[in-house]
């Protein structure tokens, strides 16, 4: 479900820019990040497109994530959860998870700053950039090759960090934390609807299950990647993305206009 994610998380980056009073530029660039946070809990999956985005890095980054989230299952797991040998869909697609990877890149920022001044700060904050954009771009359509999205998110870093430092002169760690941590969590949201669900109720428990499967109920879900997904859910989710883009150009009154006059 790699782009559907994407487009979800791109679809919440915009409308939290909007919600804000974000101007345009700034609305752009938080969808991109929000679009490469949801691709980001997939890490504990070593196919997942988060995992292979970045060779060597990113499958020992996903190798980490998958013995960190088994280890968590195992330990909060009640007698009436399912099994969970390999971790996935753990700890990285509950609430705690995401609020996790939004400060631990937010908190990287803002620790680098602290300790070694604005040029350490600034530097921290262009590699949580770069790798959060290299995410949106392998995960939103089209996909190029991997050298092209490197380079592709190396320019638009360097937009994306002259946008924001001029918006946000001060707290850029907490808007970077709380966009990543936001596409996180509508990434645990999207997969919920799946077959599988997600526990998104994780620490609480529901009906004796710690990790109970949060879902819409079982005739409303589907199966990720198949028939459903490519026909129906992804085409969706691409028109959602294109009306919060009209939304962002403040086209809603004029088309409204034209609607009403054409009837």
């Amino acid at each position: 479900m790699g782009r559907t994610h994407a487009i979800h998380g791109f679809i919440a980056g915009l409308t939290a820019g909007q919600l804000g009073g974000a101007n345009a530029p700034t609305t752009l660039v938080l969808g991109m990040l929000g679009a490469g946070a949801a691709i980001a809990p997939d890490l504990d999956h070593p196919n997942a497109t988060a995992s292979k985005s970045l060779g060597p890095i990113s499958w020992a980054a996903s190798a980490g994530i998958r013995a960190i989230s088994r280890r968590v299952y195992a330990a909060t797991k009640t007698r009436y959860d399912r099994p969970n040998a390999n971790g996935h869909r753990g700890i990285t697609h509950t609430w705690p998870g995401a609020l996790t990877l939004g400060t631990f890149f937010g908190g990287s920022c803002a620790l680098a700053e602290l300790f070694g001044g604005p040029p350490a700060g600034r530097w921290a904050t262009v590699v949580v950039l770069w790798l959060f954009l290299v995410w949106a771009l392998r995960g939103l359509p089209p996909k190029g090759s991997h050298i092209q999205d490197y380079l592709t998110a190396a320019v638009l870093t360097v937009v994306a960090l002259r946008v924001l430092a001029a918006a946000y002169p001060t707290g850029l760690p907490v808007l970077l934390g709380g966009t990543i941590a936001l596409g996180a969590y509508v990434h645990a949201i999207g997969d919920s609807l799946t077959d599988y669900g997600a526990p998104l109720a994780f620490p609480f428990v529901v009906g004796g299950q710690r990790w109970y499967p949060c879902g819409p109920p079982k005739p409303l879900r589907f199966k990720a990647g198949k028939t459903v997904e490519n026909l129906l859910v992804f085409p969706a989710s691409l028109a959602g993305a294109a009306a919060a883009l009209v939304w962002l150009a403040g086209a809603w009154p004029r088309i409204v206009h034209a609607v009403s006059v054409a009837l």
